[in-house]
């Protein structure tokens, strides 16, 4: 009989347990839950089989392994459970200690590995049974099974096929043990180094528009339920990616990657970096509801996940600034310290003096000043990013009409963020939006296009409900001061 330590959490744990209790050659003498998110259904199972359980904060402590070492197991067992093994538990039992792996190592170690295999591509994902050593996922490889994924699987479906797998693959490398029938192959043989995967977290959930199709396709897959799944931005709402399809034969061309370039009768066809992909079902972050996607029109763009911080800008175009007043240089300041390619500067007062004159503006920190507005025409729309250095002192409205003038000509304006700013991840920040120094964006907010947002200032949700609040306080106020003067 070979007696067992079992160490687990979740519906992995569960399973393997069941199937390990079901043989009397196996004996399990304790079980081990997570110390700060226990698995009361676990502790049920082994309950009922009048197994003793412990719920400890430190289980590599020397109280803890003086308490297990009076239950003589032969082996201890790991499936899903959530703290670093140090030697001296590793070495506790005669068979030492083993764990099983839901990727195939030495290659997904690490968390997530499923979402991972989605997102990758793969075809195939691999279940292993190995030692524990005092690495991460890099002991001898007891017993390794593969299972197929195909195209149209989902993080759900490899989830359940997981589950199952890993406890017949914890159950058979058991029977290969109590038979003293195995082999171990070190991981170095398969590949010197394998790789590892990160822990997903909030904020990863957010597609890139300029990935090719199929990276797309197998991103919504990859973190669709019960994961957080696929997010974008439309209108100045975020949405779930439910579901996606590749479009057979798609043309790949280059065009304005998030733009809604085609209809069919189950979604809409948006353009990605390579050529184009279905979206059939979108849902609604706030409201929960889905989205109808046949309201949706042609030419209307959902949001780049790295145009909301403006990492769209970082090695893109080459950069023109326009103006030389004071607000020209704190973003030429910006651009200097983000590396940006500056061709020049677009400075009107240039006209206005000659090469001696004190007012001339003929270079700004080294930065030549290579004309004035009507000069833009020298250079392809193609091919360059203006930044609008007219700042509100200058009036807004001016600010507003030089931006509308270069956009008729068909120039774009880049987004400059100030690196001592905060942007949450999770904003709308339009084009040729100036994040300054010391300002805060706080998650949910849609900034305009062509706004500033200044330093001291907080931008809570968005324009739109900011001006609702400032509007109400109006209001609040004027209320205020007649109830004052009635009394009076």
């Amino acid at each position: 009989m070979l007696k067992i330590g079992y160490f687990g959490d979740g519906i992995w744990a569960q399973l393997a347990l069941k199937k390990i209790l079901s043989n009397a050659n196996f004996s399990i003498k304790f079980v081990v839950l997570r110390y700060d998110n226990p698995d009361e259904i676990l502790k049920d199972i082994a309950e009922k089989e009048n197994i003793p359980c412990f719920q400890i904060k430190n289980v590599n402590a020397a109280e803890f392994l003086e308490v297990i070492k009076k239950f003589d197991v032969d082996i201890n067992v790991s499936m899903s459970f959530n703290q670093i093994l140090k030697r001296d538990i590793i070495n506790l039992a005669p068979k030492k200690f083993i764990n099983c792996h839901a990727g195939a190592l030495p290659f997904y170690r690490g968390r997530n590995i499923l979402n991972w295999a989605l997102i990758n591509g793969e075809k195939e994902f691999g279940v292993t049974v190995h030692f524990v050593d005092e690495g991460i996922d890099t002991g001898d490889i007891i017993l390794q099974n593969f299972y197929p994924i195909s195209i149209q699987d989902r993080y759900s479906d490899l989830l359940t096929r997981a589950q199952i797998e890993c406890a017949n693959t914890l159950y058979q490398a058991l029977l290969m043990i109590h038979d003293n029938n195995f082999e171990v192959t070190s991981q170095e043989k398969i590949h010197k180094v394998g790789f590892y995967c990160s822990a997903r977290k909030i904020g990863d959930e957010y597609i890139n528009w300029n990935w090719t199709s199929e990276r797309i396709y197998n991103f919504v897959r990859g973190i669709s339920e019960p994961a957080p799944g696929a997010r974008t931005f439309f209108d100045g709402k975020e949405y779930i990616i439910d579901r996606a399809e590749l479009i057979e034969n798609a043309p790949c061309y280059i065009d304005k990657t998030g733009n809604i370039v085609g209809k069919m009768p189950r979604g809409i066809v948006v353009k990605t970096g390579d050529s184009t992909i279905l979206l059939t079902r979108l849902i609604e972050i706030s409201t929960n509801k889905e989205l109808n996607l046949s309201k949706l029109k042609i030419g209307q763009n959902f949001y780049n996940a790295n145009i909301l911080r403006g990492l769209e800008n970082m090695g893109d175009k080459s950069v023109i600034l326009i103006g030389g007043g004071g607000h020209a240089k704190v973003l030429l300041d910006i651009l200097l310290e983000q590396g940006a390619n500056i061709l020049g500067i677009l400075d009107n007062n240039k006209a206005e003096s000659d090469a001696g004159g004190g007012g001339g503006r003929y270079s700004l920190y080294e930065i030549p000043v290579i004309g004035t507005d009507e000069d833009i025409s020298n250079y392809n729309p193609n091919e360059i990013k203006l930044v609008n250095g007219i700042g509100s002192v200058n009036g807004v409205d001016k600010r507003f009409k030089l931006y509308t003038k270069f956009k008729n000509l068909g120039y774009n304006f880049r987004t400059v963020i100030h690196s001592k700013s905060v942007v949450s991840s999770k904003v709308i920040l339009c084009e040729g939006v100036q994040v300054m120094a010391g300002a805060i964006i706080n998650i949910g907010s849609y900034i305009d296009e062509n706004s500033v947002s200044g330093a001291g200032s907080t931008v809570i949700k968005n324009i739109r409900q900011l001006i609702h609040s400032v509007l109400i306080q109006f209001v609040l106020t004027l209320t205020l001061l007649y109830s004052n003067s009635y009394l009076l």
